[in-house]
């Protein structure tokens, strides 16, 4: 491995590089300990039972929901809250919802594909990331939308090239940019179920 680093640096991170020395690190699993609540962000349709509505998220997932906004059942919505696995219900948990808007509106911004607010080549690597690590068949990483640097409804090598080029060339990626907002284009398949941080 130190090997393969030395020769890295020798050939200034060359693509061969990311694949063969950041990518495995990337892939590796993360162990974390028991949780009963967790962070949710997900599209789903409401479905009202009695007096109370349930979240059909799009992964076929059912949860509680605490409220539903000014939303009623048969809306399909984005929801951002806290997932409480261990609220006494039989189904996946109940969901305290913090944002609830329609799918399709979820704000963030296009290239800051590993959504930690800013844009770097740590976006490029996420996108082949989750095309190479995954044999070919694209993951979700949380937002292909920001993801699909060129915006043209998919999420291949040529976003990939197109954030690098960017970053290094100062080329201007398509709306949402350099800021957050909604796609303007959201006709494709692509969704966005972890947004950007948006201020």
């Amino acid at each position: 491995m130190k090997t393969l680093q030395r020769w890295c640096r020798r050939t200034a991170w060359s693509l061969p590089c990311l694949l063969l020395v950041v990518l495995p690190q990337l892939a590796m699993p993360q162990l974390a300990g028991a949780q009963t609540s967790s962070p949710i962000a997900t599209c789903g349709v409401l479905i009202s039972v009695g007096a109370d509505f349930v979240l059909q998220t799009d992964g076929g997932d059912v949860y509680v929901m605490n409220s539903t906004g000014l939303f009623a059942a048969g809306d399909r919505v984005f929801v951002e809250g806290l997932l409480d696995v261990g609220c006494g219900t039989t189904l996946g948990g109940c969901v305290s919802p913090t944002n609830i808007t329609l799918c399709g509106q979820e704000l963030f911004t296009r290239g800051d594909c590993n959504r930690d607010g800013s844009r770097n080549v740590g976006d490029a690597v996420t996108v082949l990331t989750a095309l190479f690590v995954s044999f070919g068949v694209v993951i979700d990483v949380g937002c292909l939308d920001a993801c699909d640097g060129n915006d043209d409804g998919g999420v291949d090598v040529s976003d990939a090239v197109t954030l690098l080029h960017g970053l290094f060339f100062n080329q201007q990626l398509p709306m949402p940019f350099p800021g957050c907002g909604i796609d303007p284009t959201d006709q494709d398949s692509l969704t966005c179920n972890e947004p950007s941080p948006c201020p």
